[in-house]
């Protein structure tokens, strides 16, 4: 069951990668590339964008996950108490509780990481045809 839906959620992660890769390479002219040359180089920048996106996604979920931004989350709440009308408000608004919180949410980030590095790998092997027909 865990690893259907770890399927899931790279075949969706990959989905977004070929959307992002799609619109990186309309908006570097990929249909008007003028020989096979300039399309595996275009197809390279296209995929290389798309999986450094989706490996930076997975690595602040990854950062997110193991508490790194809490303090962010300490000091808004601490900043929203100044305006607050309740005089009654919850007193227990230390660090501690609100780090132990956000990191019992762990939210899973390794399909993105996953389908980040197939990006990559498909980036790598359009530049190896790319210097291929190079040489």
């Amino acid at each position: 069951m865990k690893g259907k839906l770890l399927l899931r959620r790279f075949l969706i992660a990959a989905a977004a990668g070929l959307g992002i890769a799609f619109a990186v390479g309309l908006a570097r002219g990929l249909f008007r590339a003028d020989g096979i040359q300039s399309l595996y180089r275009e197809l390279s920048n296209a995929f290389l964008a798309a999986g450094v996106l989706l490996g930076c996604f997975g690595a602040l979920r990854y950062c997110a996950n193991q508490g790194f931004f809490s303090f962010l989350s300490f000091a808004g709440q601490r900043f929203l108490d100044l305006f607050s009308r309740n005089l009654n408000r919850d007193q227990d608004h230390s660090y501690y509780t609100i780090r132990k919180k956000s990191t019992e949410k762990r939210r899973p980030f390794a399909h993105l990481l996953l389908a980040g590095v197939l990006h990559i790998l498909l980036a790598f092997l359009f530049t190896l045809l790319f210097l291929r027909l190079a040489a």
